[in-house]
């Protein structure tokens, strides 16, 4: 168990949370559960503030949540790449992008 100073130092680092990278497992892997899915959101809740650079993959048969960019900060983020091994990201997803006017770099 890590001690909540450290854990507060860690998440309060801007330095540290400069660039994400999150895989995304296949829907029907058994690391894709719930409480998976809820530990990958708390965390870019939590340092989403501070990313400025962010890269999505998703394996075969991966839905990217929407969700996951509604806690990136617009005025922070330059850099996003979505990355889906067989199908670009579409629907509600894209929809979301709009919001990111600062954003230098988008890939898909």
């Amino acid at each position: 168990m890590v001690c909540k100073a450290w854990r507060h130092l860690v998440y309060e680092q801007p330095a540290l949370w400069h660039a994400l990278c999150l895989y995304l497992p296949p829907d029907d892997s058994p690391r894709w559960t719930a409480g998976w899915r809820a530990g990958k959101a708390a965390l870019v809740r939590r340092v989403g503030r501070f990313v400025a650079k962010a890269k999505l993959l998703a394996a075969h048969q991966t839905r990217f949540p929407p969700s996951l960019l509604d806690s990136l900060q617009p005025a922070a983020l330059r850099e996003l790449s979505l990355h889906h091994r067989y199908a670009p990201p579409t629907g509600g997803l894209l929809a979301r992008l709009a919001r990111f006017t600062a954003l230098r770099t988008l890939s898909a």
